[in-house]
């Protein structure tokens, strides 16, 4: 059978978020640390009542969805600076609107993601890297698709510029193993977060460019409103 977009999310996506959404979030905050020097935790909610800046990354226009109600949160109800770094348009989707997808896919999707962006009242910085395209079963594997990455840019300078430039106390992502869905690029964007919140820490570690397919290319680039202040 082949799987197209809705019948990939009906199979895989719902019963995994349902059943672990916490599992899938990694903190990166300025919690007490313990005698051993690991920090102490913190629940999310008392880091977001503290004002933290929240960084979201993630591969997909509409994956927000996925941690909506906490991005939210951080962005409305507490106002706290919020960060979205997206790194394809989803091109390689499925167009669900019944008037079609003009002038192109990753046109309409990045439109609808920059609206997203001023509902939430977030900085947005959207990236065309590669969308592996449906179907599903057709996705390269996780390194393949990182190589490709790494052919159009420098996906995890990219990744620790930003972290560097924000300077968020908390990062969501997905899990690095499992995705949410099982999606290859769910589990690559994970990876490159949460080791680039590890690289960004280390001074040693330099960041030459950082930069993806960009504005230059393809029409990315950051949008979104002044960073309001702490």
């Amino acid at each position: 059978m082949t799987m197209n977009r809705r019948s990939f999310l009906k199979t895989m996506g719902w019963g995994g978020v349902a059943m672990g959404w916490p599992s899938w979030l990694t903190g990166c905050a300025h919690a007490p640390v313990r005698p051993d020097g690991a920090p102490e935790p913190r629940p999310v909610e008392a880091l977001l009542r503290d004002g933290a800046r929240t960084m979201w990354c993630a591969p997909h226009p509409d994956d927000e969805c996925f941690s909506g109600t906490l991005l939210a949160r951080s962005s409305i109800y507490y106002r706290n600076p919020t960060f979205f770094l997206i790194l394809t348009h989803g091109d390689g989707g499925q167009c669900c609107l019944p008037e079609g997808c003009e002038p192109d896919l990753a046109t309409i999707r990045g439109r609808e993601m920059a609206a997203v962006a001023e509902r939430y009242r977030v900085e947005l910085r959207h990236e065309h890297f590669f969308n592996a395209p449906l179907p599903v079963e057709s996705f390269p594997l996780r390194h393949q698709i990182y190589e490709k990455w790494c052919a159009q840019g420098d996906p995890q300078g990219l990744v620790v510029a930003e972290i560097r430039r924000f300077k968020p106390d908390l990062i969501v992502t997905f899990h690095p193993d499992f995705g949410a869905t099982g999606h290859p690029e769910h589990q690559l964007a994970a990876r490159l977060v949460t080791t680039g919140a590890r690289l960004a820490a280390d001074p040693a570690f330099q960041v030459d460019g950082g930069g993806g397919p960009g504005p230059a290319a393809a029409g990315g680039g950051r949008v979104g409103p002044e960073e309001p202040s702490r």
